[in-house]
């Protein structure tokens, strides 16, 4: 494979051909009669634009006494003012022709097997299980090249030339299951000799008998139920391990993977199923030999179901496109339609942000450009661990899987220790938010506690109980994981409780909860007071548990710590992880007491000579901002949505909106996009809609970064909450400005 320029990444090199037809019927084109545009190096509006006007300026073609500018042309050809829309929606809906299903590449004996394509990706299949041998008579049978011929043929016509459909009716690649977005293939045989990958060799009946590929990863654990559709009825349950590597573990092994955008129309998602062939079926099966599955795991499929590693190699596709476009002008509109003619689908060493050929760096680029969410991204930390990071994996897959009790503190990069429990009768649970995985543990050892992803109301609080949670989107865990303790109340006293997690991103949030009773509380928040707990004593946490049979709703004390602890001079808590606009946390109860008309915020003086920032509230009526500096204005936007730009100054638009507190709330839009006078102070003011609470809230390049005025810092020790870059996709940019994470703080007034 040829290698490419990061900055080609994800080219999609665009020829093409526009046919057009235009008539005199209400307002005309400047340009008359049938033409022909070729667009180059891709389909976008520049492109047009440039090609439009070598015709547009030919008098030969251009109609007599015509007084519309180009654009006004382009306006009519596109039917529509928004001339980047109407090239966009152009180029976007174009007829893709013909896609070839993906089973045309096997069609063995000239004919599809139903079940060939599903048995090849579960590791069998002739392909798989056969290795070259020769004959009575001396000749070779099970040759590779001879079997899969037709793999051969594919790439050199549909693969390269063509859109292959994705095999989604295989339960390996169905796309339901698919949701980081990402596929994977790992092998640890070498079937064929004399092309340079692997250590098969020849005479094959000695040489190629349980030879290896190339090692590229370190295999560390089989997770028996992430795949049903493929492992041996009867083993879809616990966890295979393997420690050590290479020679000192299980043997060689080699991985090789392909990830694609959110986005339907990107190239990465339209060709990946050229790209999942490329990979599985070309370049590993034909061109190097490599064969078979680990047991309990398919060959290929989506990382869901495959094993854990500590790296892949990866490929992304590039592209060149040629499109024929027909349109006829009629009066005030115009009707097009485009066509893609031409394809070629070209293989490369996808490039990371760090390195290439890397299966995480390039999704950490995807998600870096907008094309992937932080959740995707974190979830991939399950999956590919990177190197030295097998025995962690191990341990926690194999405490997942209920194998072994007990707690290792190094297994894990946070680790919170909750106060000692002063009582017999503890009454709690354990929740963490931003984590990609966690472990809870007792000295207690007739406690366990059972996970459960997406944290919410009307769960059940105590394996022993069918007593519930209520109030869960009142919390920092709302949306995250809930530890689910196996005993209501019945509890040593004197018990040890910890906690440990991975970080999806940068920070996470553990908490724990008791009962608001001096008996059954444990006196963890007496004990944990000015230790940096964020403590939220009874009815203030918002979070109770409930019992339908005694009618009773008893409240929580709430614990909770972010970690790493980020330094400041009063304890806070900064979830790191909130998921997407279904979970946002939001107060659904009314104040107990009524609250001011009229709220106002007067926000740290900016410690930086640039700051890239915005305000936003909900459950206001009205709202308004200031600043000690007169440059620098605001406009108040409201509703507050995804595609609002961000800043007077720029063509900037923000992203995400959707999954935050603010979602049709209020924006205060600032004039400017970063240069605001160092000590700038900022005074925010809103009347509240109603009695109920507003989310008031201020963002800004994230902690670290050298825009945000220090307020990470700042305004944590002003009450308010540190959501990080966390809210699923809301970032900033456009244009030639990939999009840019937004940090979010938030307070509830």
């Amino acid at each position: 494979m040829k290698s490419v320029e990061p900055s080609s990444m994800f080219s999609s090199i665009a020829t093409a051909l526009w046919v057009l037809s235009a008539t005199s019927v209400g307002a005309e084109l400047c340009v008359s009669g049938p033409i022909s545009l070729t667009l180059k190096p891709k389909c976008s509006l520049a492109a047009l634009r440039e090609a439009y006007n070598k015709v547009f300026d030919d008098g030969l073609m251009r109609r007599p006494n015509c007084n519309n500018t180009l654009e006004e042309d382009l306006v009519e050809l596109l039917g529509t003012s928004d001339l980047e829309i109407g090239a966009a929606k152009l180029c976007t809906y174009a007829d893709p022709g013909d896609v070839v299903p993906f089973y045309d590449i096997a069609g063995m004996n000239g004919r599809y097997d139903s079940k060939f394509d599903k048995n090849y990706y579960d590791g069998g299949t002739s392909w798989n299980e056969e290795v070259e041998t020769n004959l009575e008579t001396g000749a070779p049978t099970n040759v590779l090249k001879y079997d899969a011929a037709r793999v051969h043929s594919f790439y050199n016509g549909p693969a390269q030339y063509g859109t292959v459909e994705w095999p989604g009716q295989l339960s390996n690649f169905d796309l339901d299951t698919c949701d980081i977005h990402a596929a994977m293939c790992c092998w640890p045989s070498d079937r064929q000799a004399k092309d340079n990958n692997g250590n098969c060799a020849t005479p094959y009946d000695t040489n190629c008998i349980d030879k290896d590929p190339a090692d590229n990863t370190d295999l560390c654990a089989t997770k028996l139920d992430v795949s049903p559709g493929s492992v041996t009825k009867g083993s879809d349950a616990g966890v295979s391990v393997h420690p050590g590597d290479n020679a000192n573990g299980e043997g060689a092994v080699h991985c090789h993977g392909l990830a694609w955008s959110n986005d339907p129309n990107h190239v990465t998602s339209r060709y990946k199923a050229n790209n999942l062939f490329y990979i599985s079926m070309y370049d590993h099966l034909y061109q190097r030999g490599y064969v078979r599955s680990f047991p309990g795991a398919p060959m290929c499929a989506c990382v869901e179901q495959m094993p854990v590693v500590t790296r892949s190699d990866c490929t992304q596709t590039d592209l060149k496109e040629t499109y024929e476009i027909s349109c006829n002008h009629e009066g005030a509109g115009t009707g097009c339609t485009a066509a893609i003619t031409q394809i070629y689908v070209d293989f490369n060493a996808c490039q990371g942000i760090r390195q290439n050929n890397d299966l995480s760096d390039y999704v950490a680029r995807l998600h870096r450009e907008g094309h992937l969410s932080t959740k995707q991204k974190g979830a991939l930390k399950e999956i590919l661990v990177e190197n030295r990071n097998c025995p962690r994996a191990i341990e926690r897959n194999l405490a997942r899987a209920g194998v072994e009790r007990g707690f290792n503190h190094d297994l894990f990069q946070e680790v919170l220790e909750f106060p000692e429990t002063d009582t017999n009768q503890l009454v709690h649970g354990l929740c963490v938010q931003g984590a990609s995985s966690v472990a809870a543990y007792a000295t207690d050892t007739n406690v366990r506690y059972t996970q459960y992803q997406n944290f919410t109301s009307g769960m059940q609080a105590w394996g022993d109980r069918d007593y519930t949670l209520e109030g869960v989107e009142n919390t920092v865990c709302a949306g995250g994981i809930f530890l689910q303790p196996n005993r209501h109340k019945d509890i040593n006293r004197f018990t040890d409780i910890v906690v440990g997690a991975i970080p999806i991103d940068e920070h996470v949030t553990i908490c724990g909860f008791v009962e608001y009773n001096r008996k059954r509380d444990g006196l963890w928040a007496n004990q944990a007071e000015g230790t940096g707990y964020n403590i939220k004593v009874g009815l203030s946490s918002g979070l109770s548990w409930a019992s339908k049979k005694s009618n009773a709703n008893l409240p929580m004390t709430m614990l909770c710590r972010e970690l790493p602890i980020q330094p400041s001079s009063a304890p806070s808590l900064s979830p790191s992880s909130v998921p997407s606009v279904s979970m946002v946390p939001t107060q659904t109860f009314s104040p107990t007491m009524s609250l001011p008309k009229t709220i106002t915020v007067t926000l740290p003086a900016s410690t930086t000579k640039q700051l890239v920032h915005g305000l936003c509230v909900k459950g206001a009526v009205g709202a308004s901002a200031s600043s000690s500096w007169a440059p620098l204005t605001y406009t108040a936007i409201s509703p507050f949505q995804t595609g609002v730009l961000a800043w007077n100054d720029r063509q900037y638009t923000i992203q995400g909106v959707e999954n935050t507190p603010c979602a049709d709330g209020i924006f205060m839009k600032p004039n400017r996009h970063k240069s605001i006078l160092r000590n700038t102070v900022i005074t925010f003011e809103m009347q509240r809609d109603g009695s109920d609470y507003m989310d008031v809230c201020v963002f800004a390049e994230p902690a670290g970064a050298r825009r945000n005025g220090g307020w990470f810092t700042s305004m944590v020790q002003e009450g308010f909450t540190n959501y990080g870059t966390e809210f699923t996709e809301f970032a900033w940019g456009g244009g030639r400005v990939t999009m840019q994470d937004w940090g979010m703080l938030c307070k509830k007034m």
